[in-house]
């Protein structure tokens, strides 16, 4: 289930489509915890990767008609998408992941923009790794990023039954940090302590209500 817009304590035109603040990084960077934080200011926040779930674990939703077709043996004998081929498969087989990502982008998509559009607040923010990526557009851009030593610290925590060889894996196939400052019209380095964050993130949100009340 999709979360449901908050609301900023000031009013706004309920006719005038929020602004969208794309939110991203490479893999344990901190976008989620950058998230949360912005929620807790009341930025209605959606995450593509549980837009992305909700829709291939529906196995009534015209994307799981494609995906079937195209991979019979990832599928659950319900008909949903098997979650741990995600990690398994499409995680190593770059052929097979992109072509999961076509098919799953234009109903993430547009699941995306029906909830922006019922929001009404004068931003919200989109999480995803694949801003850059897929070339989402958006008002602006914020990269979260941290060292690798960090970022792989984080990873392990958060999955201890990985391997360090499937780590390296999937942090050389995402793109370069560069690719992501290429595109970031602000940056949030997290390598320090949470309340760094906090107030990075609180810093930005003032500027954004600022800019885009």
């Amino acid at each position: 289930m999709m979360p449901m817009p908050a609301k900023f304590n000031s009013s706004i035109n309920a006719s005038t489509q929020p602004r969208v603040l794309g939110l991203t990084g490479r893999i344990g960077s901190g976008k989620s915890v950058a998230r949360r934080m912005f929620e807790e200011l009341g930025v209605p926040c959606i995450d593509a990767d549980q837009v992305a779930r909700s829709i291939h674990q529906d196995s009534n939703h015209p994307a799981m008609v494609a995906i079937r077709d195209y991979f019979p043996d990832a599928i659950t004998p319900k008909g949903c998408l098997n979650r741990g081929s995600l990690r398994e498969r499409f995680s190593t087989d770059h052929l097979a992941n992109n072509t999961l990502k076509t098919l799953m982008k234009p109903y993430v998509m547009a699941a995306m923009e029906a909830w922006t559009k019922t929001a009404t607040s004068p931003y919200v923010i989109w999480e995803s790794a694949l801003i850059i990526e897929e070339n989402i557009h958006g008002d602006s851009v914020l990269v979260i990023t941290a060292s690798d030593n960090t970022r792989i610290e984080r990873i392990r925590r958060r999955n201890p039954d990985w391997t360090m060889e499937q780590i390296n894996h999937i942090l050389t196939i995402q793109l370069s940090d560069s690719d992501y400052m290429a595109r970031a019209d602000d940056v949030i380095h997290n390598d320090g302590t949470l309340k760094d964050m906090k107030r990075s993130v609180e810093t930005l949100h003032h500027k954004h209500l600022k800019d885009w009340s």
